[in-house]
């Protein structure tokens, strides 16, 4: 049996530990503003959502975001937390496919190897240092 596995990342800052919850919201919140909106699309109450955000300001001790009327705004600080959180959520994704960056040779090699491996392979060919690059992007 195959298990459909979707890693979350949790990140610690000052010692407290933030659950992904907390950067998916603000996540949303970027994109729609709505505090109700995002709440239902996540399927909780908005009261729900306002106390992960306060709750979360207070322990770090900023604000995460700013209201305009019936609109609901990052913070440039919180937007900096989303991003490095979508940073290290990425990193975390889940492939079926063996993901191989390398130089000309060692790469024209594996693809000519590839149908006796059995795994779906993702072979990308390039000079060694945008190699290192791509594998430092990913794994790094």
């Amino acid at each position: 049996m195959k298990y459909k596995i979707e890693p979350k990342v949790e990140i610690k800052i000052n010692g407290e530990t933030y659950s992904y919850k907390l950067f998916e919201s603000l996540k949303l919140l970027d994109e729609i503003n709505s505090q109700r909106a995002v709440a239902k699309r996540l399927n909780i109450s908005h009261s729900v959502l306002n106390r992960r955000i306060k709750n979360a300001e207070k322990r770090l001790g900023f604000d995460l975001v700013k209201i305009s009327g019936s609109r609901t705004y990052l913070t440039e600080k919180s937007k900096n937390l989303v991003n490095i959180y979508e940073k290290y959520n990425s990193r975390v994704v889940e492939t079926d496919k063996l993901i191989i960056a390398g130089g000309h040779i060692i790469t024209n090699f594996l693809e000519s190897i590839s149908n006796e491996i059995p795994f779906e392979v993702d072979i990308y060919s390039s000079d060694d240092n945008s190699a290192y690059k791509l594998a430092k992007k990913r794994f790094g």
